[in-house]
């Protein structure tokens, strides 16, 4: 995992869309902000550059467990979205649904 500097204020659509019954987090000034925060890369396997990124929550918001988190712009993180991809160095990163990335 690489880390990061998280830069400040927290995008501004964020604070928009909790507001929405269906907002979204992950609007173009969301993942704009996480690609450079992120050095444009996975947080987890540092695949670089990021192809169909993804935005993940370190803490989870669906079935309503950390619902409050959902915005949250310190929960917001960067991850690899495509296909699997092998990397020797690092190993094999998947889609963010799979939670697979092994070290």
């Amino acid at each position: 995992m690489i880390k990061i500097q998280r830069s400040f204020p927290a995008p501004a659509s964020l604070a928009l869309e909790a507001k929405k019954a269906n907002g979204k987090y992950n609007l173009a000034d969301v993942t704009n902000q996480l690609r450079k925060d992120f050095y444009d890369k996975c947080y987890i396997c540092e695949i670089k550059p990021v192809q169909d990124p993804e935005v993940e929550h370190r803490l989870p918001h669906k079935n309503g467990k950390y619902a409050d988190r959902k915005f949250d712009w310190e929960n917001e993180l960067r991850l690899y979205g495509g296909k699997a991809v092998r990397s020797p160095s690092r190993g094999t990163c998947r889609k963010a649904g799979s939670r697979k990335h092994a070290a």
